[in-house]
């Protein structure tokens, strides 16, 4: 005998399936904008070393995705960590800079020019679900090339961004 289409648990069934399925595309979507942006997302701990590194922006600099992982945020110059996690841990939301970055030694001289220039990075504080703090994550993205424009209706990002800069 089928049970009705009213039992809890097939319903509590078929929401769970629909749940899995709408996270997996939620999830695939996420990944795809990921890849194909500009951008550079990565996290590190309270230490300073890098857990995640993603973002199609890396892709300009030679690195694959999660490359960066284990290495220390110190080793690339203009990122200003101490104070970003001491702004952050003082209560600021959000704590955003453009910053002029340098490539790390090693970095070949095909590459080397990706690195150099302004980058928009904002950073916010990683929080464990009790409240202590574990990291920062920040999102990046060059602005090399960037036409910059003063007008909000042109480009309300990039006039943020000047008028953040100036």
């Amino acid at each position: 005998m089928t049970a009705p289409a009213t039992d809890p648990a097939i319903l509590t069934a078929d929401l769970e399936a629909a749940y899995r399925s709408s996270r997996t595309a939620r999830n695939n979507k996420v990944a795809q904008a990921m890849d194909s942006s500009a951008a550079v997302i990565w996290t590190a701990d309270l230490d300073g070393t890098i857990t995640m590194s993603e973002g199609g922006g890396l892709h300009h600099l030679d690195l694959r995705p999660g490359e960066l992982v284990g290495s220390s945020i110190y080793d690339y110059e203009g990122i200003p960590f101490d104070e970003v996690v001491a702004r952050l841990q003082a209560g600021e939301e959000r704590v955003r800079y453009i910053t002029e970055t340098r490539a790390p030694a090693g970095t070949s001289a095909d590459t080397e020019g990706a690195w150099v220039g302004p980058w928009f990075a904002s950073f916010t504080l990683l929080r464990s679900p009790g409240g202590r703090p574990l990291g920062v994550a920040c999102v990046c993205v060059s602005l090399m090339g960037a036409t910059a424009s003063t007008s909000l209706s042109v480009c309300p990002l990039g006039a943020c961004l000047v008028q953040q800069a100036g």
